[in-house]
């Protein structure tokens, strides 16, 4: 199982998986000292750490493959996330095999407060990218809305000024947090006619590369990840995004 140290590069392995076939999943959330034993459990009943060849054998042979990946819960240290993502072919496999016995999922991946979605791009396409889920955006709006009620200017620019650093500027969560600060914006311009304290939502970071950083500890069972740190900066290009297939899509 890989275990990613930071949230922006598990969500980065998420999309990569599911664009390389793995399109049935299970997650769940539980204790980091549980990890390596489901870690390992999971390597030998459904080969999770097995080679490129031999995957691509499996692949050949219509056999299920399936790879593991653990991440970081935002605000809940102690805890982990744990993602299972399988091919297609899993859903075939005999009765009595361990594959059948997962409950598998084949919407749009999720992961911590996350959702994958495929979404248009200004110059015309659509991309995968990850949103924040709506029950999250709403909370978070619903949030800045009674912040900007009360008032204070130093605490709606701790509050919005957090969500911004706090959130991967992935184009998908970019333009939700775009659209709420603009919103809370607006109302705290017509109750205070006062400056705007958060951050500009037309000049929000954008994500636009990756620069390698330490390599995270190994525990025991798992396999270390470097870490990676978002580089961010105003947006002056382009977003890069995964372009989506044309076909083959899961939906919600």
């Amino acid at each position: 199982m890989r275990e990613y140290e930071d949230i922006t590069s598990a969500l980065r392995a998420v999309q990569r998986n599911w664009q390389s076939g793995y399109t049935c999943w299970v997650s769940f959330i539980l204790g980091s000292d549980k990890v390596p034993a489901i870690g390992e459990r999971w390597a030998e009943e459904l080969g999770t750490g097995l080679p490129a060849w031999k995957r691509q054998d499996r692949k050949q042979r219509h056999l299920a493959n399936a790879v593991a990946l653990s991440s970081p819960v935002l605000g809940r240290p102690g805890v982990r996330e744990v993602m299972l993502m399988a091919t297609a072919d899993a859903l075939a496999m005999p009765e009595v095999s361990p594959w059948r016995r997962q409950k598998w999922l084949q919407r749009c991946p999720e992961l911590s407060e996350f959702v994958m979605l495929r979404e248009p791009r200004p110059r015309g396409d659509y991309a995968w990218t990850w949103r924040l889920q709506e029950h999250v955006a709403v909370g978070l709006a619903r949030h800045f809305t009674r912040l900007v009620e009360e008032g204070d200017a130093s605490v709606v620019a701790k509050h919005t000024h957090h969500a911004v650093s706090l959130y991967p500027m992935f184009g998908g969560v970019r333009r939700q947090l775009k659209r709420i600060l603009h919103s809370a914006r607006k109302l705290w311009t017509a109750r205070t006619k006062g400056p705007w304290p958060g951050p500009n939502p037309d000049h929000l970071p954008a994500m636009i590369g990756f620069k390698p950083a330490r390599v995270a500890p190994a525990r025991k069972g798992g396999q270390a990840v470097p870490r990676k740190q978002d580089v961010y900066a105003v947006e002056t290009a382009p977003l890069v995004e995964s372009p989506a297939p044309a076909a083959g899509l899961a939906r919600r």
